[in-house]
C-alpha cells in the first residue's frame, strides 16, 4: 500500500524545498541562541530521558564493576600465591639457619676438643652406616692414606664413641661402644677407680664390670 508524501515536500522544486528548510533551520538556531527559545523543550526532553539514559547506562557500570572486581579478585590471588611462595622461602631459610647453627655449635665443640686434647688428632665425617642393623658400626672419610691405623680411638665433643676395627685406603670402620661384646678400659677420674666398660646392644644402656662393689661411684 503506498501512500502519498506530505504537502511539504509535495509542492514546488527539490532545490527549493531544500533551501527553505535551511533557512528555517538557520533561523531557528538564531533564535535559539538569541532568545533560548528551545531550553524549555530541551529541559523537558531531558526531563523524560533522563530515567531512561540512567537505565541504559546500568549494563556499562555492571560490565565496568565486574571487569574491576575480577581484575581486583586476580590481583588478590597473584599477591596471595607470591605470599606463600615467600613464607616457603623464609621457612627454608629458617630451617637452614637452624641447621647451620646447630652444625657451627657442634664444629665449635670439636674445634675445642680438638685444641684441648695433648696428643694430635685428626677431623673426620661419618660417612653411612653399614647395612647390618644388628651391628652398631659407622664409616668414616679417613682411612689408611690419612695415618689411620687399626685400634686407634675414635671421639666427637662427649668422649669415647668407637674404635677402628676394619681399614681401607681413604676409609674406616668403627665399632661404636655401645655394639654388643664391645670393651673400653675406663678410670674415675675423681677416685682412680678402673673399670671395663661393655656394650650391650643397640639403644642399650652399656655395662661398667670388674669394679669393687664398695667402689665410690656416683651416677
Amino acid at each position: 500500500m503506498f501512500r502519498s508524501p506530505p504537502a511539504l515536500f509535495n509542492t514546488g522544486a527539490p532545490v527549493y524545498r531544500m533551501l527553505g528548510l535551511v533557512i528555517i533551520a538557520v533561523l531557528l538556531m538564531l533564535l535559539d541562541q538569541r532568545y533560548r527559545a528551545t531550553e524549555v523543550i530541551r529541559s523537558g526532553i531531558q526531563q523524560v530521558l533522563y530515567p531512561v539514559q540512567v537505565l541504559l547506562s546500568q549494563p556499562g557500570k555492571l560490565i565496568v564493576s565486574v571487569t574491576s572486581d575480577w581484575h581486583t579478585m586476580q590481583g588478590m590471588q597473584d599477591t596471595l600465591i607470591q605470599q606463600k611462595n615467600t613464607i616457603r622461602e623464609l621457612s627454608l631459610l629458617s630451617n637452614n639457619s637452624e641447621n647451620l647453627e646447630a652444625e657451627n655449635a657442634h664444629l665449635r665443640k670439636l674445634l675445642n676438643l680438638q685444641q684441648q686434647t695433648p696428643y694430635e688428632s685428626l677431623a673426620a665425617e661419618i660417612i653411612f652406616n653399614p647395612i647390618n642393623p644388628s651391628a652398631q658400626k659407622i664409616v668414616i672419610n679417613r682411612g689408611r692414606n690419612d695415618g689411620i691405623a687399626l685400634g686407634m680411638p675414635v671421639a666427637n665433643d662427649l668422649g669415647i664413641i668407637g674404635q677402628i676395627v676394619r681399614l681401607f685406603d681413604t676409609a674406616a670402620e668403627v665399632a661404636l661402644i655401645e655394639e654388643r661384646d664391645a670393651a673400653i678400659p675406663v678410670m674415675v677420674s675423681r677416685n682412680n677407680q678402673r673399670g671395663i666398660l661393655f656394650g650391650a646392644g643397640r639403644a642399650s644402656p652399656l655395662e661398667l664390670k670388674f669394679i669393687s662393689n664398695f667402689a665410690d661411684l656416683d651416677v
